[in-house]
């Protein structure tokens, strides 16, 4: 009897040992993932290029103005206008 509850001390050991070494690599393998996103955050901060010199001055507006105003009579059908 006394060999039989040797041998399941031991493999709760073993298993015990084999959980912990299999936290470990989860552990290590899961490290590295906020790195890379920091990594990842500072190559597009890098790549991201500043707004415009003429940035709110409404050069935006002027471009798009001509389609806007077609558009706008198109679905007020002329009412717009006064």
């Amino acid at each position: 009897m006394s060999t039989n509850n040797n041998n399941k001390m031991c493999s709760s050991k073993s298993s015990k040992a084999s959980s912990i070494s299999s936290s470990w690599f989860y552990f290590i393998a899961i490290l590295p993932i906020p790195l890379l996103l920091i990594l990842y955050s500072q190559l597009l901060r890098s790549t991201i290029a500043p707004p415009p010199s003429d940035h709110g001055t409404g050069s935006m507006f002027d471009i798009i103005a001509t389609r806007y105003d077609f558009i706008n009579r198109a679905l007020a059908l002329n009412l717009d206008m006064g």
